[in-house]
Parts: C-alpha cells; structure tokens; sequence
C-alpha cells in the first residue's frame, strides 16, 4: 500500500503535534486542523485514508464535522478523542453516525498508532469489494458487476477506479490518477492512460447512476447518485 495518510484533527496544538510525531515516525502523512471547519476543507481537497476526530472543536464540533463527511462518504475511517467521558447512549449515537471508534483522552500515542495501523489493514481488506452505485468493484478479482452482468477489469482500471471511488463526487487531479498507474508517469504514459478512461467510461455506462467524466483543466470525477 502506497503512503497513508492521515487527518488529526485537533485544536489542542501540543497534542496535535505529539500525534503528528508519532505517526509521521510509523510512515504516515500527517495533515492538520484546528477546528471543525479547517478539518472539512482538508478533507475535501485531500481525502485522507483515516481522520482522527476531536470530538470539542471550534466553529463546528466533532459530530457536526464526521455528519459533513459521512454526506459524501461511507467509506474512510473515523475515530474520535474525546476529553470527557462517554455514556452508553452517548457511544451508540456516535457509532450510528459512522465513526469506527473513540477513545477518551489521554490516550497513548503509540496505542492509537497500533490502532489506526490495524483499524486500516482491515479497511482495505474489506475495501476489496465496493459498491459503486448499483454496482460491485472486486478489486482481488478485477471484475466490475453491475445487475448481475460481470465486466473483467485490468488491473490499471481497477486501481484507478479504485481511486475515483475514494474520492467519488470530488474532481481528482489527472496527475494524481496517473500516479496511481505509474510511480514516475512520463509522457509515454499519457496515451495508456488515455485508453484506459476511455475503456472505463464504456465499463462503467452499464450502470446509469455512475457516471465518470472530465473537468477540462482539472481532472477526472466519478459522479454517483442513488
């Protein structure tokens, strides 16, 4: 798996810092937000692999922040941190509104660590298969189904979709796809690349409530409605 990346969100800045050290030194990527509002527009523009939530930030809090994301997104990851315990009641609602876990402060940076590293293995185990719309990705078995008609895949589709997928309704950069495909894309790349959209795009038509087209200047977006 490429480098991860993850969001701390947090408005305590030492404590955001102690996180960041530990888990930049573990292999991550390390984007960070002050408050509730900051940590919603570096998710829009990054979509990270897994968000550390504060539960109590400025300008909007932790479920106000996680409801923002879960609009878009069912997918990645989200822990809270919390300051204050949390009663039984309290957890269930928090767990209905689609974080994956929590844990009251203060916690060990090294087991929060230990955590996300295992809480991600699982994701992307699972993450195997996704829906898209009305359709089933099999990344493992390279096949996109759609009404019980299955379409092979190559496995450069299947990485790219695979990327739209995580970042679906957003317009993802056409560099960023291509380092997906490529670790060093040159320009011999860029007609590979061509074909492989174009392929997708016809794949990807047996199911109308997907569609992937292209922003001009921009990059690519997989568009999905119910």
């Amino acid at each position: 798996m490429e480098q991860k990346v993850i969001l701390i969100a947090e408005d305590d800045e030492s404590q955001a810092e102690i996180l960041k050290d530990a888990f930049e030194d573990t292999g991550y990527e390390v984007l960070l937000a002050a408050d509730g509002a900051m940590a919603l527009d570096v998710y829009s523009t990054r979509r990270p692999d897994v968000i550390l939530l504060d539960y109590d930030m400025p300008i909007k809090n932790g479920r106000e922040v996680l409801a923002g994301i879960r609009t878009a997104d069912t997918l990645t990851p989200v822990v809270f941190l919390t300051g204050h315990r949390i009663g039984k009641e309290d957890s269930q609602d928090c767990y209905q509104l689609g974080i994956d876990n929590y844990f009251e402060k203060p916690v060990s940076p090294i087991r929060l660590v230990e955590f996300v590293d295992n809480l991600l293995e699982k994701h992307y185990r699972y993450a195997q298969k996704l829906r898209i719309g009305n359709s089933e990705l099999d990344i493992a078995a390279l096949t996109f189904t759609t009404g019980g008609e299955k379409q092979n895949l190559t496995c450069k589709e299947a990485q790219l979709l695979q990327r739209l997928v995580k970042g679906f309704n957003c317009v993802v950069p056409k560099d960023e796809l291509m380092q997906c495909l490529w670790k060093d894309p040159n320009d011999s790349n860029r007609q590979v690349f061509s074909n492989v959209i174009h392929n997708l795009k016809k794949k990807l038509k047996k199911d109308a409530s997907v569609l992937l087209s292209s922003k001009y200047g921009e990059g690519y977006i997989l568009e999905v409605t119910p």
